[in-house]
């Protein structure tokens, strides 16, 4: 069995289909259901500071996906957010080596590399300063998934990723309409490399 932390969002809701289209059981943790999770699926209702409630939705299951994270938009004091994003996902580690999972999946995010990622970004690239508090805590995430990996050999794989955007809920409706732009050969008398800097002021 699967477990999909944040199943109920954008990615999680689209992850959590994939995997059952592969034949796949799975699960999806989440604060609230939305209208979005695959039919068929096992949800279980909590907040991931709820040991209780994690080790709950952690039972019997073979990998965990941890998507589950306060967003990048969010108004909430910075202090409610890290007890969430950290301390949520520490439980969630902490639940997966009690339940002795085969993989732990992390998503992280390029912010990890400051407001100006690298390209290409090998493993290697330098992660020192990280972008805003959404970027700090998602490293601080990372240093505790490896520290689960050597203290308990958890197996555990991170991937640090772009922004996510696509047809549907997702809030940065602005994003769509860009590439959307982009893709249609309107860019307002912009080559392709300008309108992608000006639009998500990359340089």
């Amino acid at each position: 069995m699967d477990l999909v932390t944040g199943g109920a969002g954008f990615v999680g809701s689209h992850l959590a289909r994939r995997l059952m289209e592969k034949g796949r059981d799975v699960r999806v943790f989440d604060i609230e259901k939305s209208p979005y999770l695959p039919e068929g699926v096992d949800f279980v209702q909590g907040d991931m500071r709820d040991y209780q409630a994690v080790r709950k939705a952690a039972k019997g299951a073979e990998v965990v996906y941890h998507l589950a994270f306060v967003q990048s938009l969010s108004k909430r004091p910075e202090s409610e957010k890290w007890q969430v994003n950290f301390g949520g996902t520490e439980n969630f580690l902490r639940a997966a080596v009690e339940n002795e999972v085969k993989r732990f999946v992390f998503t992280s995010t390029i912010e990890v590399y400051s407001p100006f990622p690298p390209f290409r970004a090998p493993e290697t690239a330098p992660s020192d300063r990280p972008f805003g508090w959404y970027g700090r805590h998602k490293k601080a995430c990372e240093e505790l998934c490896w520290h689960y990996h050597y203290q308990y050999n958890l197996p555990v794989a991170m991937m640090r990723m772009p922004t996510i955007c696509g047809r549907g809920y997702y809030a940065r409706i602005d994003l769509v309409r860009a590439f959307d732009w982009i893709l249609a050969g309107r860019q307002d008398r912009m080559d392709r490399r300008q309108a992608v800097q000006r639009r998500f002021c990359l340089g």
